[in-house]
């Protein structure tokens, strides 16, 4: 089951496999893949993320050893790259522990900006869903270089 949504305050990109990756390089390719289409969908509302966080799971039916890493990488800047997003998200594989099998992984992206550049409803529409969100330092997050 896939999920891209955008809320309010952020935009989640998530996947169940079929097949669940079992390597870090499988983990890996579907950060990949997301960090691209998050942000083809950030430029697509005209808004740019200032946190990102990436996470891969183990199935919550696991009977064994279960595992949820995760990451959050507070960006150097508002960005919708898919260069710095997908980065950001390889940040997560460290993480991944050979063994385990990952049955679900995604993006959260949160602290959205508008950047002015979206249609003007969508500009309007983020800027006043953006009133009153935490503040993005508020939220612990590993920052990037």
């Amino acid at each position: 089951m896939k999920e891209e949504r955008i809320g309010r305050d952020q935009l989640i990109f998530s996947h169940s496999f079929a097949t669940p990756a079992t390597t870090a390089a499988g983990v890996r390719e579907v950060l990949s893949i997301y960090g691209q289409r998050a942000s083809a969908r950030l430029s697509e509302h005209g808004v740019q993320a200032k946190v990102q966080t990436a996470f891969a799971a183990t199935s919550p039916f696991r009977q064994h050893e279960q595992a949820y890493p995760s990451v959050c990488v507070s960006l150097p800047m508002p960005t919708a790259d898919p260069l710095l997003l997908t980065r950001a998200a390889h940040a997560l594989l460290p993480s991944i522990r050979g063994g385990l099998t990952r049955a679900r992984a995604g993006l959260v992206l949160t602290d959205l900006r508008s950047t002015g550049n979206g249609p003007p409803e969508t500009s309007r529409q983020w800027s006043r869903s953006r009133t009153g969100t935490k503040n993005a330092a508020s939220v612990p997050c590993w920052r990037t270089t």
